[in-house]
């Protein structure tokens, strides 16, 4: 029987959680700043410090099976002794956060330093190795909700590219850059990168235009490549559509991106590079290919 004036300890822990001081980011920066101190004067110590190397691997060990197991059961609806009955376990997606909900990151505004920086980077690189942690990055990645709501925090004053002082400070490190100031590639590395760039599709998705013309093409029984990589002139690149049967090519041209009416200067140039080397140029604009029936498209290219 309880006595009064005695808590229970469902009581206890919602006062303690509540009373918390470790949920304040002050209180934490100055445990986490007089440890730190601490363990370089040495008087405090890792409770692991002086163990065999045998013993210390056999801890290890024993800590990821206990984890296995319980990860194991939290899947299984498992709560935990003195968590028994609390709404905040009835949502099996919280289970992993419990701990962390309401509490400020102890890193929030801090500034790393160029060590810290490095053993962050050398750590992260080290773990997306490890198959099991790059898979469930990607999984992450390729989540919609994710990837909805990384999308509305681009958006807007939310994107920190957008703000001056951030734009300012990018545009500073890209001009001292020591990597692309004044750096010229070698012949070896031109040719790298053109035979790296004949292997790439650059364009992900195709264009509603260039699916039009190509709609056209199989219509009329005629075979043709996309994307086909023009490495005969000197200024190589890929083509939108080459039929080898009649020594053509079609490039489709965005009326915004390709400049109507003028065009391109470097569209100029691989023309005329095509037309030298016995090749037949067609270049429809945007605003053509909209509008264009079959029959227009048929007596355009015999």
């Amino acid at each position: 029987m309880r006595r009064k004036g005695q808590f229970t300890s469902e009581q206890i822990r919602k006062r303690n959680l509540e009373n918390n001081p470790m949920k304040k980011l002050e209180t934490r920066k100055k445990v986490s700043k007089t440890r730190k101190r601490l363990f370089k004067e040495g008087k405090i110590k890792n409770w692991t410090d002086g163990l065999t190397k045998e013993t210390d691997i056999r801890l290890k060990d024993i800590g990821k099976k206990i984890s296995k197991t319980f990860k194991e059961k939290f899947k299984n609806g498992f709560k935990g002794g003195f968590q028994k009955g609390n709404k905040y376990w009835d949502n099996p997606k919280v289970i992993k956060s419990r701990f962390q909900k309401g509490r400020i990151s102890s890193n929030k505004g801090r500034i790393f330093s160029e060590d810290e920086k490095k053993i962050i980077s050398r750590t992260t690189k080290e773990a997306m190795k490890r198959p099991e942690v790059k898979r469930k990055h990607l999984e992450a990645m390729r989540n919609p909700e994710r990837r909805k709501k990384q999308s509305e925090r681009m958006m807007g004053n939310l994107n920190p590219t957008k703000r001056i002082d951030i734009r300012k400070k990018l545009s500073k490190a890209k001009l001292g850059n020591k990597y692309n100031l004044g750096n010229k590639h070698t012949e070896e590395s031109i040719k790298k990168i053109k035979e790296a760039r004949a292997k790439q599709i650059l364009q992900i998705k195709e264009t509603s235009i260039e699916i039009k013309i190509k709609d056209f093409l199989k219509q009329l029984g005629i075979d043709f490549f996309t994307h086909q990589y023009m490495k005969e002139i000197e200024h190589s690149y890929q083509c939108d559509i080459l039929i080898p049967s009649m020594n053509l090519v079609i490039e489709c041209d965005g009326d915004y991106w390709h400049k109507y009416p003028i065009g391109l200067e470097k569209d100029h140039i691989r023309t005329k590079e095509l037309i030298e080397k016995g090749f037949k140029v067609l270049r429809l604009w945007e605003y053509e290919i909209r509008v264009m029936k079959i029959e227009e498209f048929k007596g355009r290219i015999i």
